[in-house]
């Protein structure tokens, strides 16, 4: 027998045994890409099976209210999203019905169309529906370009799309879009007051600080993430109304804060704030203790503060609402600020506003 060192032997132990991980690991990525493609056919099967026949799969049907408004009542808005989210963090179909919905507002609408657009919520599953059937309900679907937006999922009932489908935009988070938002803007105007008189020009620069701030605040704790924002302006048929309403699906106003409170960015605040005290914290912003915006823009003002001092200016804004995390606030002209606390955490921040003619 030949003679075989102690070297050697130690030598050919440790390349066999490397060799043969090796192989083990090149079975076992071979194993997870076989499966994994296999799992990307199964899901989209279930997915094609989903849209062309709804009951033949396993899904969670989200019965949506009667009320269904943030502004009315935002704990049962987002209790609704909270239940479709959870249902497809599980790997199950949502199908929305809204059969029964009697008001729904442009910001549910809104939120909508985001929630089910965003690939981070969404992921790999797949979402249907229906809409209500209270016809001015479907007008505002309609004309807000909602079906444009939406896949082959959603049903139109049959109802062809808007040829005007510049009501809903969606823009990355980081830049302000001054441009667009001029001729949202414009189009409210003329809708509205019937002039483009850049005397009602407020709510423009609401809309920029609503812009500005979504930069701010909606992925301060990790720039990396790319967020968008939702724009709807719906110009009321029946009315001269124009409702607003801006949403980002990001962290939060408080969130952001909270994180600035922790990496000590906000020694001007130190003073007062305190996490978890998102009442008392916004009612000091309001009052201009403290400017929420950290990034200076040409033509910004100073972020909340800012955007309450023209709201309480403005006669023609009405219904000015903020939900954000915790917290939903209403302000108006002449009238008494009121901020509450919101049982359901909101993920993201809402600005809802409308504006009317002014016949004085």
């Amino acid at each position: 027998m030949k003679y075989i060192s102690s070297e050697r032997k130690r030598y050919l132990i440790t390349y066999s045994t490397r060799k043969h991980r090796h192989e083990l690991q090149r079975k076992e990525i071979r194993k997870q890409l076989k499966y994994k493609n296999l799992l990307k056919k199964i899901q989209a099967r279930k997915v094609g099976k989903f849209i062309s026949d709804t009951n033949s799969v396993k899904h969670e049907t989200c019965l949506a209210p009667s009320i269904f408004s943030f502004t009315q009542d935002p704990d049962t808005a987002i209790s609704y999203f909270q239940k479709s989210r959870k249902a497809l963090d599980g790997n199950l179909p949502v199908f929305f019905d809204l059969t029964q919905v009697t008001y729904m507002g442009p910001e549910t609408l809104t939120y909508l169309c985001a929630f089910v657009k965003e690939d981070k919520i969404i992921k790999n599953n797949v979402v249907k529906g229906n809409v209500p059937n209270d016809p001015i309900i479907k007008q505002m679907f309609k004309k807000s370009g909602f079906y444009d937006l939406m896949s082959s999922g959603f049903s139109s009932n049959n109802e062809s799309k808007d040829v005007d489908n510049k009501l809903i935009y969606k823009k990355t988070q980081e830049r302000v879009e001054s441009t667009l938002a001029g001729d949202v803007c414009k189009s409210a105007m003329e809708h509205t007051f019937g002039t483009s008189d850049p005397k009602h020009q407020r709510f423009y620069r609401i809309l920029i600080e609503c812009m500005g701030n979504t930069w701010n605040h909606a992925n301060y704790a990790d720039r990396s993430e790319t967020y968008s924002w939702w724009l709807l302006a719906y110009k009321e048929p029946s009315t001269k109304i124009t409702k607003f309403c801006f949403l980002d699906l990001g962290i939060g106003i408080f969130g952001s804060l909270e994180y600035k409170y922790k990496e000590h960015k906000l020694n001007e605040l130190l003073k007062w704030f305190k996490p978890n005290k998102n009442k008392e914290t916004l009612g000091k912003i309001f009052k201009g203790q403290r400017r929420t915006s950290t990034k200076e823009l040409a033509g910004r003002g100073q972020g909340l503060n800012y955007i309450y001092s023209l709201v309480k200016k403005d006669k023609t804004i009405k219904n000015f609402t903020l939900i954000s995390n915790d917290i939903i606030a209403r302000i108006g002209y002449n009238a008494d600020d009121k901020i509450d606390k919101i049982k359901n955490g909101f993920i993201g921040t809402l600005y809802y506003w409308e504006i009317i003619p002014n016949h004085d």
